[in-house]
Protein backbone atom coordinates (compact mmCIF):
# COMPACT_ATOMS: atom_id res chain seq x y z
CA UNK A 1 0.00 0.00 0.00
CA UNK A 2 2.85 2.49 0.85
CA UNK A 3 4.06 1.94 -2.52
CA UNK A 4 0.63 2.78 -4.22
CA UNK A 5 0.65 5.61 -2.05
CA UNK A 6 4.40 6.57 -2.98
CA UNK A 7 3.22 6.81 -6.61
CA UNK A 8 -0.22 8.37 -6.34
CA UNK A 9 1.73 11.53 -4.21
CA UNK A 10 4.96 11.56 -7.25
CA UNK A 11 7.20 10.40 -4.48
CA UNK A 12 9.63 7.40 -4.10
CA UNK A 13 9.01 4.97 -1.40
CA UNK A 14 12.11 5.93 0.47
CA UNK A 15 11.53 8.98 0.72
CA UNK A 16 7.73 9.15 1.56
CA UNK A 17 9.03 6.39 4.80
CA UNK A 18 11.11 9.31 5.68
CA UNK A 19 8.74 11.93 5.33
CA UNK A 20 6.14 10.07 7.54
CA UNK A 21 8.88 9.66 10.12
CA UNK A 22 9.67 13.13 10.56
CA UNK A 23 5.83 14.35 10.12
CA UNK A 24 5.47 11.85 13.24
CA UNK A 25 8.79 13.51 15.16
CA UNK A 26 6.93 16.74 14.48
CA UNK A 27 3.52 15.52 15.26
CA UNK A 28 5.41 14.63 18.63
CA UNK A 29 6.51 18.14 19.29
CA UNK A 30 3.17 19.53 18.42
CA UNK A 31 -0.30 20.36 20.28
CA UNK A 32 -1.48 17.18 18.27
CA UNK A 33 -1.36 13.62 20.53
CA UNK A 34 -1.48 10.48 18.86
CA UNK A 35 -4.48 10.40 21.37
CA UNK A 36 -6.38 12.43 18.98
CA UNK A 37 -7.34 9.58 16.99
CA UNK A 38 -11.00 8.55 17.83
CA UNK A 39 -12.14 4.95 16.46
CA UNK A 40 -10.24 5.60 13.49
CA UNK A 41 -10.77 9.46 12.89
CA UNK A 42 -8.84 12.07 14.48
CA UNK A 43 -10.38 14.93 16.69
CA UNK A 44 -11.69 18.17 14.65
CA UNK A 45 -8.08 19.94 16.23
CA UNK A 46 -5.91 18.21 13.64
CA UNK A 47 -8.02 19.02 10.72
CA UNK A 48 -8.31 22.34 12.22
CA UNK A 49 -4.84 22.10 11.99
CA UNK A 50 -4.63 21.50 8.55
CA UNK A 51 -6.75 24.08 7.97
CA UNK A 52 -4.55 26.70 9.52
CA UNK A 53 -1.87 25.50 7.50
CA UNK A 54 -3.91 25.58 4.06
CA UNK A 55 -4.44 29.42 4.66
CA UNK A 56 -0.74 30.15 5.08
CA UNK A 57 0.10 27.94 1.98
CA UNK A 58 -1.93 30.02 -0.14
CA UNK A 59 0.09 32.09 -2.88
CA UNK A 60 3.24 29.87 -2.09
CA UNK A 61 3.35 26.71 -4.89
CA UNK A 62 5.68 25.13 -2.73
CA UNK A 63 3.81 24.62 0.21
CA UNK A 64 0.62 24.44 -1.53
CA UNK A 65 1.44 20.99 -2.79
CA UNK A 66 3.14 19.82 0.32
CA UNK A 67 -0.75 20.62 2.31
CA UNK A 68 -1.98 18.91 -0.59
CA UNK A 69 -0.12 16.03 -0.31
CA UNK A 70 -1.02 16.16 3.55
CA UNK A 71 -4.29 16.24 2.66
CA UNK A 72 -4.34 13.09 0.56
CA UNK A 73 -2.50 11.05 3.21
CA UNK A 74 -4.83 12.18 5.93
CA UNK A 75 -7.94 10.85 3.71
CA UNK A 76 -5.83 7.66 3.17
CA UNK A 77 -5.21 7.01 6.12
CA UNK A 78 -8.45 7.93 7.83
CA UNK A 79 -7.87 10.95 9.69
CA UNK A 80 -9.99 12.99 7.60
CA UNK A 81 -12.68 12.84 5.49
CA UNK A 82 -13.22 13.40 1.91
CA UNK A 83 -14.86 16.30 2.08
CA UNK A 84 -12.53 17.52 4.47
CA UNK A 85 -9.95 16.76 1.85
CA UNK A 86 -12.19 18.60 -0.57
CA UNK A 87 -12.06 21.87 1.84
CA UNK A 88 -8.28 21.98 2.15
CA UNK A 89 -8.38 22.09 -2.14
CA UNK A 90 -10.58 24.52 -1.75
CA UNK A 91 -8.86 26.66 0.84
CA UNK A 92 -5.37 26.16 -0.86
CA UNK A 93 -6.32 26.22 -4.59
CA UNK A 94 -9.23 28.45 -4.85
CA UNK A 95 -12.89 28.28 -5.48
CA UNK A 96 -12.44 27.25 -9.44
CA UNK A 97 -14.76 24.87 -9.49
CA UNK A 98 -13.41 21.25 -10.51
CA UNK A 99 -9.94 21.80 -8.97
CA UNK A 100 -8.67 18.61 -7.58
CA UNK A 101 -5.07 19.24 -6.71
CA UNK A 102 -1.92 21.29 -8.08
CA UNK A 103 -1.79 21.48 -12.13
Amino acid sequence: MAFMIAEMVGKKHCDLLRNIRKYTEQLGESKIAFTDFQGGKMDNAFFNELKELAELARGSEEWSRKIYRMAILSEVAGAISAEQKQDLIQIIYGDASGTNGPA
